[in-house]
């Protein structure tokens, strides 16, 4: 009867004393003969021995068995033993594979599959082609197992493939829907050529489609009947109801009121761009904030924006200013401009914006303060200060204005949940980063672009007010407004 190891590991941690000189390796396998009684190793002595040998198995069971290595550097001082696990089996006994079969899909039991001819073996190698007449189109699965002379069957073996159809039919049916699949045949027609490769360009029928987020599946089918799998994209159904812009006012320093503030001349509309210039007579050689903002046709006013500041002052003190929530605040100083000086204090509220604009420094003193969720920023300029004269700007539905220099734009907005925030300088293969603030300073989303220029988010999940979203791409950094409805 003929054994085999099938598993030996075998780890050596020879230990000697003192560094002495390893004269002696033995083994013995389950059963400890007692020092000097194991079977020798040869080995050549040294400080570190290495070894590999044969362990004899002459009557030994078959089964799990115990093999362990020690040395000695004389006949008294021996090492710690190193052990290991092996298996004895009789390979003589192993019967020969003499069936294998397959199935495809469903199983007719053992020995009715699909025969395949083989040459009876312990170890049999099989390669087949595999009969595919009668399959449909689509996902099989294959299956295999093999039976010994002693009629016991191995476990199964299993594959998928695909089965495609010898000769292909032309496409002879195009179909799309929106949201709800309405079953096969029964989506709406898109005209079609019949061929092998059809690229189609068609209209949707947006009619009863609701604005907001939806789902387009399109799908074909060939001359034998066979449909594809669908083809789905997201879009957008934008609500296209703007109420026309209808009136746009000014006001410096002090708000008057809604309705109240001089009117500035427009021709009503859904998108305005025009240069205004505002009458400063009397308002003297101090600085002052001017506002504007505007109301649709649905009486809806826009957010109320700082758009310049008149006559730029040399040198400019903040004493005792607060930047309300809402509002977007310009301090310049051809020189030197101060915040918070002499003990008073500088406030930007949750909400507020306010940038500094120095000709040659700007002073924060430590009673200046900005609560979360508020934004300042300052900075050093030799030619551009606050707007001197109110910059033409598009305007579409009241949308909140965006400072000077941004690279991107938002929109719906006012928004009732989804918002586009769009890179519209070219630049939109630079990674972008975007960050939407509450009016309380909570973040609650944070938006990554890169290689697109646009992004769809939603507010749906956010109360209605005003956040503000912060775009950063390299060393540019600028912050707007969003109003969710």
């Amino acid at each position: 009867m003929k054994r085999l190891i099938l598993m030996c590991l075998l780890i050596l941690p020879l230990v000697s004393a003192k560094s002495q000189v390893i004269k002696k390796m033995e083994y013995f396998v389950d059963t400890d003969p007692g020092f000097k009684n194991g079977i020798n190793i040869p080995v050549i002595p040294g400080k570190d021995v290495t070894a590999n040998f044969s362990i004899n198995l002459a009557g030994l069971a078959l089964g799990v068995h115990q093999v362990v290595v020690r040395v000695c550097q004389d006949d008294s001082l021996w090492s710690i033993i190193s052990a290991a696990n092996f298996i004895t089996v009789d390979l003589g006994a192993r019967p020969d594979i003499t069936k294998m079969e397959y199935y495809i899909d469903t199983d007719p039991g053992f020995g009715l599959a699909r025969p395949l001819p083989i040459t009876p073996g312990k170890d049999v190698i099989k390669g087949f082609g595999i009969d595919v007449t009668g399959l449909t189109i689509g996902i099989h699965q294959v299956v295999v197992r093999v039976k010994d002379s002693e009629n016991s069957w191995s476990i199964a073996a299993s594959d998928i493939f695909f089965a495609f159809p010898s000769v292909y039919a032309p496409v002879t049916k195009m179909e799309y829907f929106i949201d709800t699949d309405p079953g096969f045949g029964n989506g709406i027609n898109v005209p079609v050529t019949a061929g092998y490769d059809i690229s189609k360009v068609f209209p949707i029928n947006l009619s009863g489609v609701v604005p907001g987020v939806h789902n387009l599946s399109v799908r074909a089918r060939d001359a034998n009947g066979v449909w594809t799998m669908l083809s789905s994209s997201v879009f957008i159904n934008s609500d296209e109801s703007v109420a026309n812009i209808v009136n746009v006012e000014y006001f410096k320093d002090i708000d008057p009121g809604y309705g109240n503030g001089p009117p500035l001349p427009i021709t009503p509309g859904q998108r305005i761009t025009a240069g205004f210039v505002i009458d400063t007579t009397g308002w003297g050689n101090t600085p002052h904030d001017v506002f504007i903002r505007m109301k649709n046709a649905k009486g809806d006013w826009s957010l109320t924006n700082t758009v310049m500041n008149n006559n730029v002052a040399m040198n400019r003190l903040l004493p005792g200013a607060t930047v309300p929530s809402d509002a977007v605040k310009c301090y310049d100083a051809y020189q030197f401009l101060t915040v918070a000086g002499n003990g008073t204090t500088f406030l930007v509220e949750s909400g507020g914006s306010a940038t500094m604009i120095g000709g040659q420094a700007i002073t924060f003193y430590p009673t200046a303060k900005v609560i979360p969720g508020g934004y300042l920023h300052a900075y050093i300029s030799t030619g551009t200060y606050c707007n001197t004269s109110v910059k033409e700007s598009p305007v579409s539905d009241v949308t909140p204005a965006l400072p000077a220099g941004t690279f991107f734009r938002i929109y719906p907005n006012p928004t009732a949940g989804e918002v586009t925030l769009e890179i519209t300088d070219g630049e939109q293969l630079k990674q972008v980063s975007a960050e939407i603030f509450s009016m309380h300073g909570e973040r609650v989303m944070t938006l990554f672009m890169r290689n697109t220029s646009k992004q769809t988010f939603s507010l749906a999940g956010q109360s209605p007010g005003i956040y503000f979203i912060r775009v950063i791409r390299g060393e540019q950094a600028v912050t707007g407004k969003i109003v969710k409805r």
